[in-house]
């Protein structure tokens, strides 16, 4: 017969608290858009949210990545940002796949910026990435800045693409 926990099972389930509660939180999965995350903003602000998964929809707003996450759409053919992106931080890492950035798709263009924005530092990669810019009425936009990836890759963001 089964009943209170014996001394012994009580003093083992306590000794193991201390090492339970120091495991790190899992990550959360956050689907945007959703009731709890509706933007893409909105899943960023929630540092448990990694890593943020995005409809295949298409989703105008322009935001700023300032923490390791991970942005994964449901193929760059299905899933659009119309505006821009911004990594920044030195020890910030970010993966962007499945997805397409069309800094021109936004109302209005985009074209004062970069549609990929790379900063200080941080490092960005993805697969399955298109990043879209090219010619306005105002002059040409950057696609990439501040050598993306590895190198200077200046002479691809002097005339748009």
């Amino acid at each position: 017969m089964r009943g209170l926990p014996t001394p012994k099972r009580l003093r083992l389930a306590l000794a193991l608290l201390p090492a339970l509660a120091a495991e790190p939180l899992a990550a959360a999965i956050c689907g945007v858009p959703s009731v709890a995350y509706p933007t893409i903003l909105a899943a960023l602000a929630d540092p448990s949210c990694d890593p943020i998964q995005l409809a295949g929809s298409s989703f105008t707003e322009s935001f700023t990545v300032a923490r390791d996450v991970t942005i994964t759409g449901a193929g760059s053919g299905s899933t659009r940002i119309s505006g821009w992106a911004i990594v920044n931080g030195a020890t910030t890492e970010a993966e962007l796949g499945a997805l397409r950035i069309d800094s021109l798709g936004a109302d209005p263009p985009l074209c004062s910026g970069a549609g990929l924005d790379v900063r200080n530092g941080a490092e960005a990669s993805g697969v399955d990435l298109v990043v879209v810019g090219g010619e306005t009425p105002g002059g040409a936009c950057l696609l990439f800045a501040d050598a993306f990836e590895l190198g200077d890759l200046s002479a691809w963001s002097s005339g748009g693409v």
